[in-house]
């Protein structure tokens, strides 16, 4: 990465920090990418909630996948939106989503290897939480030539209409270490 391209993503992650710190709710959230010398993939995950079930979760890992489970698992009224798999790892493809998407995505690297972001989710929607309609976020950090790309996928319903879109950033790095 160009000195000029560094300069401008810390200076963008610094100011998405600032964003983050002053709200008071910043829901779900993912941050991806890959480490300044581009050799590790990062993936951060953090979740709240607005209603009692939802902030009735906590993360727990087993056999290296991060998922959320009841905090009181008594008090769970609707599981289907707040226990899921956030964070799995496929042959060296790592994925990270707010919902049950994660292990979509697995399954459809399971079946087909070269997969992209786009293949795994191209039948998953928003979340079925009327009215808010949650967005479907997830990213994919998979090794190339030695170093990490990264890939995120937004899907998300507007208000007031049926409209979708579905919105792929992806930052292949440079495949020669710096």
């Amino acid at each position: 990465m160009k000195e000029g391209e560094l300069t401008y993503w810390k200076a963008t992650a610094r100011l998405n920090l600032k964003g983050l710190s002053q709200n008071p709710y910043p829901g779900r959230g993912i941050v991806i990418g890959t480490s300044e010398d581009g050799l590790y993939a990062v993936q951060i995950y953090w979740i709240m909630g607005r209603s009692e079930n939802s902030r009735n979760r906590v993360f727990c890992v087993s056999g290296g996948v991060l998922f959320t489970e009841g905090a009181d698992p008594a008090k769970v009224k609707d599981p289907s939106l707040i226990i899921y798999n956030a964070m799995n790892e496929y042959c060296g493809v790592f994925i990270v989503s707010n919902g049950d998407q994660t292990d979509t995505a697995v399954i459809r690297l399971t079946s087909n290897a070269s997969a992209t972001l786009r293949d795994m989710l191209v039948h998953r929607q928003f979340e079925p939480d009327v009215p808010n309609f949650t967005p479907r976020i997830t990213g994919v950090c998979k090794p190339c030539n030695s170093r990490c790309s990264a890939s995120k996928c937004f899907r998300h319903k507007y208000f007031g209409s049926i409209s979708q879109i579905l919105i792929f950033f992806i930052t292949p790095l440079s495949s020669t270490p710096q």
